[in-house]
């Protein structure tokens, strides 16, 4: 990607380069966290190691932060990659704030959509079920999809989720950054957004690991990254 010559701006362009993503630090209140870089087995990408670390920061003593806590002065070099959403009802989870990377790679702003809005029913069921125990728990997760470009190629992207507890309109809130990842490597270094990717096109979910963020995690059989266990 050169300039426009794919469609976006060059000042979008230059914020998908894996150089750049590699380089993307949230600000923090304190110096001092407990956000591991490795969950699962998986070494997270930057940018989920940031949120993270972010999210602990301003933690202090409580089961989470709360939705007040969140502001784009700490995660301004964050934003293009993130997602926050509430949830507006048991069904309703609904975009509040969708990053410029995840626009442009996708070719559609989500804010104000419901997540689940286009979701079979069993998806549908499974992911509210799953973001719903962020809450419950607390805890954080990690889930990788499939997504799909124009000419079918597919890429792996790690989604890195956190719980926010309600603010003064009693709405809880999760925030997420997405990244594409390297299947091939021990680890997660972030590659190169290569291309706008279909979003029309089904996304094929490819395993999930919860987070300990000092609470636990959920009990029940959860379906680990096939990826990730062959390179154990």
């Amino acid at each position: 990607m050169d300039g426009e010559e794919d469609g976006m701006p060059g000042w979008i362009t230059s914020k998908l380069e894996a150089s750049h993503v590699a380089r993307v630090k949230a600000r923090l209140q304190s110096e001092k966290t407990d956000a591991p870089r490795v969950v699962g087995g998986y070494q997270l990408s930057n940018v989920g190691h940031q949120l993270l670390t972010w999210w602990f920061s301003v933690l202090g003593d409580r089961a989470m932060p709360c939705a007040e806590d969140f502001n784009m002065r700490s995660l301004i070099e964050l934003a293009p990659y993130l997602e926050m959403a509430s949830w507006e009802g048991p069904e309703a989870l609904v975009v509040r704030l969708y990053g410029s990377a995840l626009a442009a790679v996708s070719g559609h702003d989500r804010t104000g959509e419901n997540i689940f809005k286009d979701e079979t029913i069993d998806r549908r069921d499974a992911d509210i079920r799953r973001l719903k125990l962020l809450h419950l728990t607390p805890c954080g997760v990690l889930t990788f999809w499939v997504l799909y470009d124009g000419q079918g190629q597919p890429f792996l992207i790690e989604a890195l989720t956190l719980p926010l507890a309600a603010g003064v309109d009693e709405k809880p809130r999760v925030v997420t950054t997405f990244m594409p990842v390297d299947r091939k490597s021990s680890n997660s270094r972030s590659v190169r957004w290569e291309t706008m990717l279909d979003m029309q096109q089904p996304h094929g979910f490819s395993g999930e690991i919860f987070i300990d963020v000092g609470r636990g995690v959920p009990d029940g059989n959860h379906q680990h990254p096939e990826f990730i266990k062959a390179q154990a």
